[in-house]
């Protein structure tokens, strides 16, 4: 192997290195955020303020996540709008269109390797 090869995968491996670390303090920084970011909303609700410096309490608020709908129901309601739109065999519909959503590992394989 050459020199100039074994200084690139030396370079390669410090910018891993380096990002890696830098990843690591950002995930860290994000946190302090978020938990100083609550720390003022709850000040905020607590003296009833709805603005501070250039925070909004709507801004800040702890936000909910949506909740799945499970792929039982999913699929009835599926069933259910293809029928309703004339749909002769909302079945089969149902199962085609769950075949377009999953990868196909054999065709991903060809186009790598083109």
């Amino acid at each position: 192997m050459s020199s100039s090869a074994d200084s690139y995968v030396r370079q390669i491996k410090d910018i891993d290195s380096a990002l890696k670390r830098l990843n690591t303090q950002s995930a860290e920084l994000r946190k302090k955020k978020k938990e100083a970011t609550h720390r003022l909303y709850v000040w905020m609700e607590k003296n009833n303020v709805e603005s501070y410096s250039t925070f909004n309490i709507k801004k800040i608020a702890p936000k909910q996540r949506a909740k799945k709908k499970p792929p039982k129901k999913r699929r009835e309601d599926a069933i259910t709008l293809f029928s309703s739109i004339g749909v002769n065999d909302p079945e089969t519909l149902w199962e085609e269109f769950q075949k377009t959503q999953q990868l196909e590992q054999n065709n991903n394989a060809d186009k790598e390797e083109v």
